[in-house]
């Protein structure tokens, strides 16, 4: 049994979107998800980006994304 953040998949990979608060979080998500494209290429496993969708509840929440 997992415990914490290690227990689950969110099955997707991080497209970026900054952490508040959280600068080593926000570089390492970064150099991870630019490392995919030559990952996949090497591992010969298929992969595209096909782009983000967020969807805002509230209005304050538009400018987060």
């Amino acid at each position: 049994m997992g415990f914490g953040v290690t227990k689950s998949t969110h099955s997707f990979i991080h497209a970026g979107l900054p952490e508040p608060g959280a600068p080593l979080i926000n570089k390492l998500v970064l150099e991870g998800n630019a490392m995919f494209g030559q990952l996949t290429s090497e591992l010969d496993v298929p992969f595209t980006r096909i782009g983000k969708l967020f969807v805002v509840k509230k209005k304050n929440e538009v400018e987060i994304c």
